[in-house]
Formats: structure tokens, sequence, C-alpha cells
């Protein structure tokens, strides 16, 4: 994101937050927080988040990475079928690491209902 981009959504939760945001933009830029678009926008795919004042909030590196981990482990049940064999899985993060295959992938075809190396997976 530009420092132009930042600096316009920094002046608008100035607007929003008046008396904390000398606060949050002080931590801001000492790199205390970071100012973050997915939390609010969790249920999106990553090309439809966008940084507004409605879907930014400032967080530390810590609810950050949690946040991050969170998502990435995409605790969905959903069963993988490949050659005739079906099993099922709790998270897209145990089914990639049984068969060493990309998250992000396998995660993509599960939204889309396309194929991935030959699995085909239904969200249960």
């Amino acid at each position: 994101m530009s420092n132009l981009a930042t600096s316009s959504i920094i002046v608008g939760y100035t607007e929003v937050f008046n008396n904390n945001i000398g606060k949050c933009c002080e931590k801001f830029y000492n790199g205390e927080l970071e100012l973050d678009k997915d939390i609010k926008q969790w249920n999106l795919n990553k090309n439809e988040r966008v940084y507004s004042l409605d879907t930014c909030c400032f967080v530390t590196r810590k609810e950050n990475d949690l946040f991050r981990e969170h998502r990435k482990s995409n605790a969905i049940s959903f069963i993988a079928i490949n050659n005739g064999s079906e099993e099922t899985f709790e998270s897209i993060a145990e089914f990639t690491k049984k068969y060493n295959l990309n998250n992000s992938s396998v995660s993509y075809a599960i939204r889309n209902g396309t194929y991935h190396k030959g699995w085909k997976f239904e969200r249960i």
C-alpha cells in the first residue's frame, strides 16, 4: 500500500477516533501497530478486500500473526476425492501437510469447485 493511501486512511481515522488517533498513529509510525484490512473482511476473497474506514483496524503484530495463522489453518471440513477414494479432513492445512500441496491452491479449488493435482473437493 502506498504512503499516500496509508496517510489518507489515517487522516480518515482521525475524524472517527479523534482523541485516540494520536496514540494509534504514533504507535503505527513507530511500528507498534499495523493497519489491517483482512480481519474485518475475513469472509471475502483477498482480491475483494479494500482499505477503508469501515474495513480497517489497527492491530499489534501479535494480533495480526494470530489472525493470519488462524486463517492459514482454513478450518473447514471437506472431503477430498482422488482416483475413486475419499478422505475427510477437518482443515486445509491438515490435507496439504499430508499430501505436500499448497494451501492457497487447495483453498481456491474448494471455493471454485475445480480440481487440484487430480483432487476434487466437497465441503461437508
